[in-house]
């Protein structure tokens, strides 16, 4: 052996693979050995000298692989799965590196051919001349070359210097005149093998007239599909699938646009089972840089640009042509017409393929393409694509304005403006073909190319992600092009592009709408949806007076559900405006109706459209609670309740619309005052706890409560039921309250017993300078934020608990302790105290209070003239001392 085998130990562990988790086998030192011509790497305890944990032997068909720089990894022909770690990467590389020199000398077993031994050593061992008698030999020497990179490199140079592929094609025709289908089995599996060794130069030489047919028609008989045979050879040699729409004189540049096809067809079909990564890799990468060589001669040979783009200006020029046209020669006339429409319709074929092969280039390189196609004429080809009568015509001219409007829209914006008195625009053209078709593909492309187009933020991508559409909007004044190409289609496009749903009135003819029709609606409900996003005052003039949007509501009585999904997304977007403009007139318009109409034959299907209405009610019902929705969603609430309450009562199955009518019910409930109103469970759940006092609100709550709402003025009425706190004499403990944590049915209130020192003034006037007259000592307790809510009463303990607390409701308490409970509120009731305003919380209130709490002091209500007395300790501890008296 010429290399070197390690003898000097190198520190490692020896793991293995069990149960899907690597098992320690123990700590050694490895080195490397080689008896009788077998190669081993061993690995002997650190503990016991004479114990081997590892005596794995080195396979040329094994994997080996090194991770990181001091791991070596592999599986065993019995399915072992090892590792070393070694402590030092020099241990690890000195390994690694004697695998490797084993690899590429030491044989597969004792019994391995001499044709093998010669692989392995870089020697010829393919026949000089294959036959059919000797295809088993070659797939043999080609299998076992194909183990190792040193074998690999060894048969592709043998392949290359004995020109074996042009000496095996032949044996394709022999083989399928004999009808030997084990033979084509067997070329077949020879030349996947050639083609996986993974080589540039054999690939090349594939690629090649003399060699690509022969190739492809031995792949044609995979043995994997032994009674199927495809068709490779026709597809390749059929020259009609190559058209020279403009004369390329330069021979190579002509070769590259083949081999770009037939590397297409090879990657994407032939070999699209079999390509391993290295392989698919390879391929990719002569594909693009075929591309790029003939981008950029086509894109710098000024005669062929101009000869192309010269075809859509084409006028008769030869004396033959003017002849026939001057002689009145029709049939001649319409043959030379025809002919110049084919290859007008040709050019656009080759124009497409050229703007989609030019995304592969740089952005810069890209730029400078569309900047030179569109000086020469691209809007002349895409207007005459767009035209076309053939849809494959119309779609490559679609993709055409979309590569050009995704790589830049505000290119094309300038372009247009630039161009708008010299021809027909091409937003007039686009609206033209989304009108008039009939093909679906060509509908969605067309729609989604007007969008980008009119959208003022398609032009910063990257900004559109990270800010507003309404920071964009206020943008616009500093981009006057802008501005002006969003005048120029409000001025002359925007009513033919929705002439559609202007001139719609009746839901009729909708029910049996043909499905290309309702492709072309719901293209245009989404064109509204965007323009109310972006466009601001103009879409909202136009939208409003032209009636587009009283129209849309008829879209709800079509059989397609998209349709409807398509006009509920138009009202749902004038309701995320926040306009108020959009929300009035929806309201006037009485344009909700198609909406409960809808939830209503939906209500009992759990289905997209069901979820679709009640997010839109949902929507509704939480945008009048907040700041920014409140004033617009108040109306709209009030308007959908008074209008529909009766229809909308059938649908409190629905916890959206128990919701909506309670919220309603909560505005215009005048009977209990305004932050009573406000109260919900959230809040309830995060007022302060004992010891952190009013000045821990929460602060989405101090936000809430801050604001101001129309009833907030209306006068305190009687409460409907009530709650009431136990009142702790000076001998009680202030923890105490009338219903333990445990069973808290009421909001608790728990006062304090206060000080009894004659100086000290009296509970009554301290809770009455703290609380005032008349109001609820809950808002009070919510507002929290006047300076004598905020600080503690002067007579009460300043080391004691909070005076307040509330608690929510758990369980319904039990009916003894209800009574004994009633009794304990009319003795308090007969002391003379201070009258608190606190006003509970109705049952309807959302608070979780239900009929039972509003309703078990119905008898103790009725004595107390419909007031809750409170009585704090310190007054009562007087009382009892006057008493005693």
């Amino acid at each position: 052996m010429s290399f070197e085998v390690p003898v000097t130990p190198r520190r490692v562990k020896v793991y293995e693979l069990q149960h899907e988790n690597w098992h320690d086998r123990g700590t050694g030192f490895c080195i490397g050995e080689i008896v009788n011509e077998e190669a081993y790497i061993l690995v002997k305890s650190e503990e016991e000298i004479d114990k081997f944990l590892l005596e794995a032997r080195i396979y040329k068909e094994v994997q080996y692989q090194k991770q990181q720089d001091t791991l070596i990894v592999w599986t065993d022909p019995d399915e072992t799965d090892l590792a070393l770690s070694f402590q030092e990467g020099e241990g690890c590389a000195t390994i690694w590196e004697f695998i490797t020199e084993v690899q590429k000398h030491l044989g597969l077993d004792d019994n391995q051919s001499d044709d093998a031994n010669d692989v392995q050593n870089g020697s010829i061992t393919l026949p000089p001349e294959p036959t059919l008698g000797t295809l088993p030999d070659i797939e043999r020497s080609l299998t076992l070359a194909s183990h190792t990179q040193y074998g690999r490199d060894s048969i592709t140079r043998n392949i290359q210097d004995l020109d074996y592929i042009r000496k095996l094609i032949p044996l394709l025709s022999m083989a399928e005149d004999l009808e030997s289908l084990p033979d084509l089995h067997s070329l077949c599996r020879i030349m996947k093998l050639i083609i996986l060794m993974n080589d540039n130069t054999i690939m090349e030489q594939i690629l090649l007239d003399e060699y690509i047919v022969g190739v492809v028609g031995i792949l044609e008989y995979d043995p994997e599909f032994p009674t199927h045979k495809a068709n490779h050879r026709d597809y390749i040699s059929d020259r009609s699938r190559f058209k020279e729409v403009v004369p390329i004189p330069d021979n190579g540049i002509r070769n590259k646009i083949k081999y770009i096809f037939r590397l297409q067809y090879l990657k994407d079909v032939v070999l699209a089972r079999l390509l391993d990564d290295p392989t698919f890799s390879m391929l990719s990468s002569m594909i693009y840089f075929y591309q790029v060589d003939v981008l950029s001669y086509l894109q710098h040979n000024e005669e062929f640009t101009s000869e192309l783009f010269g075809i859509f200006r084409s006028t008769p020029t030869s004396s033959q042509e003017l002849e026939s046209l001057q002689s009145g020669d029709t049939d001649y006339a319409d043959g030379l017409a025809q002919h110049a429409l084919q290859k007008k319709r040709d050019a656009v074929r080759f124009i497409h393929q050229f703007c989609l092969t030019a995304k592969n280039l740089q952005p810069q390189q890209r730029s400078l393409l569309y900047t030179n196609f569109i000086k020469k004429g691209l809007f002349d080809v895409i207007d005459f694509a767009l035209r076309d009568d053939i849809p494959n015509v119309r779609i490559a001219g679609t993709e055409l304005i979309l590569s050009i409007i995704d790589h830049d829209p505000s290119f094309v914006r300038s372009v247009v403006l630039k161009t708008a008195n010299e021809n027909t625009s091409i937003i007039d053209t686009l609206i033209d073909l989304l009108l008039s078709g009939s093909d679906f593909g060509v509908t969605s492309q067309v729609s989604e190319a007007i969008q980008i187009l009119l959208d003022p933020t398609s032009g910063q991508p990257l900004e559109a992600l990270r800010k507003t559409a309404d920071m964009f909007l206020r943008q616009r004044a500093d981009d006057p092009e802008i501005e002006m190409f969003l005048d120029s289609f409000y001025n002359q496009s925007v009513q033919r592009l929705f002439q559609r749903l202007t001139d719609l009135n009746s839901a009729d003819k909708l029910r049996h709408m043909p499905p290309h029709v309702a492709t072309l609606y719901g293209c245009l409900c989404d064109l509204v949806c965007a323009f109310i996003r972006l466009h601001g005052y103009r879409s909202r003039s136009f939208f409003v007076e032209s009636n587009v949007l009283a129209n849309i509501s008829t879209l709800f009585g079509s059989s397609h559900k998209s349709l409807r999904l398509a006009a509920l997304r138009c009202f749902r977007q004038c309701l995320g405006t926040n306009d108020e403009f959009y929300c009035r007139f929806l309201v006037k318009k009485r344009l909700f109706a198609p909406v409960v109409d809808l939830l209503e034959e939906v209500s009992s299907r759990n289905n997209l459209l069901n979820s679709a209405c009640l997010e839109f009610f949902e929507f509704v019902r939480t945008g009048s609670s907040k700041p920014d929705y409140q004033r617009n969603m108040k109306t709209i609430v009030t308007h959908i309740v008074e209008t529909y309450r009766d229809r909308l009562e059938m649908l409190t199955s629905f916890e959206t619309i128990r919701s909506l009518l309670w919220r309603y019910d909560q505005l215009h409930d005048d009977s209990a005052p305004p932050t009573e109103l406000a109260v919900t469970d959230s809040m309830l759940a995060t007022i302060p706890s004992r010891g952190n006092g009013l000045r821990d609100l929460a602060p989405d709550e101090d936000e809430y409560f801050n604001t101001s709402d129309d009833e907030e003025d209306q006068p305190l009425e009687e409460p409907v039921a009530t709650s009431v706190a136990k009142i702790p004499g000076p001998g009680d403990d202030k923890a105490n309250v009338i219903a333990d944590a445990s069973r808290n049915d009421d909001i608790i209130i728990d006062v304090p017993s206060v000080q009894t020192d004659d100086k000290s003034p009296s509970s009554s006037a301290v809770i009455s300078e703290t609380l005032g007259s008349g109001e609820s000592l809950v808002n009070r307790l919510l507002e929290g934020k006047r300076e004598a809510a905020d600080s503690n009463p002067p007579d009460l303990d300043p080391g004691g608990p909070t005076p307040l607390q509330v608690l929510g409701e758990k369980r319904r308490r039990d009916e003894a302790k209800q009574q004994e409970d009633d009794d304990e509120l009319v003795k308090l009731s007969s002391k003379k105290t201070r009258s608190s305003s606190f006003v509970p919380r109705s049952p309807s209130s959302g608070t979780g209070l239900g009929n039972n709490a509003a309703t078990a002091k119905k008898g103790f209500l009725s004595n107390m003239n419909k007031k809750i007395s409170i009585s704090f300790g310190s007054k009562r501890f007087k009382d009892k001392e006057e008493a005693s008296k």
